[in-house]
């Protein structure tokens, strides 16, 4: 179902009416925005004493009693065994201590956090008993996560999304939609779309307005996202992440 808008210029405001079939089963993974982030921590090695077992591992097997383990963010790892990141995984350590959130994860992957949406199959979560904080990726991939949201390799972690058929994709896939902030209900500082659009494409959006704009929808659980989307039929082909001056990857609806 297209979204009913009303154009403002360049901006353009969602109805709420037609949010649920946006949002229905999905779920977004930002960090709360802020333009004052601290620098990533360096990465370290840790030794690691899991505790008395058993507890349950990723893959639902107990961890051994007492056993010691050595992690080093960028750990790659197949369900709890660590393997060469270049080999299928679908896990990888990216912080030895401290916060495990959307905000690490995301200036691991080389990433801004005011910026960065990412798709809810990206998740973090710490090894039990301990502060080693690990990534939860989309299924089997090879490579690792650092810094690869400064390339264009990062685009299968962004969130996008394709209207016809209306389903949550990569931006490195075919979409119509582009996340460029998620707010949360209990957030109540403003929401500016179009400057957020600005700050994502790292450039003033009103060069884009003839072939873009930016809607804002707020979703069943409260959640406001702020889209840029392809006018018309239009579909973009890959993210318009810092897009700056390039030109954009458009092209016609099916």
């Amino acid at each position: 179902m297209p979204l009913s808008i009303k154009a403002v210029g360049g901006f353009v405001v969602g109805l709420a009416a037609v949010a649920g079939a946006v949002f229905a089963g999905m779920q977004v993974f930002a960090p709360p925005s802020s333009s004052h982030e601290p620098p990533a921590e360096p990465a370290t090695s840790l030794s690691v004493t899991l505790p008395v077992g058993p507890t349950t591992s990723s893959r639902g097997a107990p961890w051994p009693r007492n056993s010691t383990a050595v992690f080093d963010a960028g750990t790659c790892l197949d369900g709890d065994t660590p393997i060469a990141c270049d080999r299928p995984h679908n896990r990888e350590v990216i912080a030895v201590q401290g916060d495990c959130d959307p905000t690490r994860l995301i200036r691991f992957a080389g990433g801004d956090p005011s910026t960065e949406v990412l798709r809810a199959a990206f998740s973090t979560s710490q090894i039990p008993g301990t502060e080693v904080c690990v990534a939860q990726l989309d299924g089997n991939r090879s490579g690792s996560l650092a810094k690869i949201l400064a390339t264009r390799a990062g685009d299968f972690a962004r969130l996008c999304f394709q209207d016809v058929p209306q389903t949550v994709v990569g931006c490195d896939q075919p979409h119509t939609r582009e996340a460029v902030l998620v707010r949360a209900p209990t957030d109540t500082r403003a929401i500016n779309c179009l400057q957020a659009a600005s700050r994502y494409v790292d450039t003033d959006f009103s060069r884009f307005t003839a072939d873009l704009e930016v809607s804002q929808e707020t979703g069943p659980t409260g959640a406001t996202t702020c889209w840029i989307q392809a006018r018309g039929n239009n579909h973009l082909t890959q993210s318009i992440r810092s897009i700056r001056t390039g030109a954009l990857p458009l092209e016609p609806g099916r």
